[in-house]
């Protein structure tokens, strides 16, 4: 099985796209979701913000580097089997409008795997502390440290990095679904 590192795409043939460039989180600490940390508490009001019109991608582009993900995306979460996440619906708003102009959906991921290879990944670690890791340039997974197929989950050593199966990513291809890329990761 190969495994990819999730990301949003820039250019995925969509001229001018949706960019969440502000926000508005009614006090929720935003650094939550990216350690996949269970969110006990949801804020149905919080409101997120574009400037420019342009197509809703199915991945949105965003300065908080959080999951937004269209419904199509959760119903492959579903019909994979994909259940330790969390999905909470969320306004996108028009910021000169003021307008609510769309439903999506900020996931978060719940598990996550130990699986780097520390001897052979390209990454640098803090002087004062090298157990944790500041930029990996080439990850390399050890395949053996997950006991079965896991089809998304976040690395444990880095957990903003996120892994997806290659039966995730053809699902998303399958579907023409837009705003996503997935860069192959090296296995040992």
């Amino acid at each position: 099985m190969n495994y990819f590192r999730l990301v949003y795409s820039e250019d995925d043939g969509v001229g001018n796209f949706i960019i969440i460039n502000d926000y508005d989180l009614k006090g929720f600490d935003y650094r939550k979701l990216w350690k996949g940390q269970k969110i006990e508490e949801w804020n149905d009001n919080i409101e997120l913000f574009y400037e420019e019109e342009g197509v809703l991608l199915d991945y949105t582009p965003n300065v908080l580097s959080w999951m937004i993900f269209s419904d199509k995306v959760i119903d492959i979460f579903n019909e994979l089997g994909i259940y330790q996440f969390q999905s909470f619906r969320v306004k996108l708003v028009n910021k000169e409008k003021k307008d609510y102009t769309y439903n999506s959906n900020v996931v978060n991921i719940t598990c996550d795997y130990s699986v780097l290879n520390w001897e052979k990944s390209d990454l640098i670690t803090w002087k004062d502390d090298p157990k944790y890791i500041k930029v990996i340039r080439n990850l390399v997974m050890d395949i053996s440290k997950l006991d079965k197929v896991v089809d998304i989950f976040r690395l444990s050593e880095s957990k903003n990095y996120i892994i997806v199966s290659e039966r995730f990513k053809n699902k998303i291809e399958e579907k023409e679904l837009k705003g996503f890329e997935f860069w192959k990761i090296d296995v040992s």
